[in-house]
C-alpha cells in the first residue's frame, strides 16, 4: 500500500494537495481487518499557500 498526494495549481495560485491511498492487496486487507483498522477514511484535502517552501 501506498499513500500518495495529488496536487493541483488552483486558478488563485494556492495549491490543492488530495491525499490518497492505494487499495491494499487481499492478504494487506485481512491483516488490516484482523487489526482492527478501517482506512476508508479519506484524509480532508488542504490548501497551502502559493509559494510553498522547498
Amino acid at each position: 500500500m501506498m499513500m500518495v498526494e495529488v496536487w493541483f495549481r488552483l486558478r488563485d495560485g494556492r495549491n490543492l494537495c488530495l491525499p490518497r491511498s492505494t487499495q491494499p492487496e487481499p492478504e494487506q486487507a485481512l491483516i488490516l481487518h484482523l487489526l482492527g483498522w478501517d482506512l476508508t477514511e479519506r484524509p480532508p484535502p488542504r490548501i497551502h499557500a502559493k509559494d510553498l517552501p522547498h
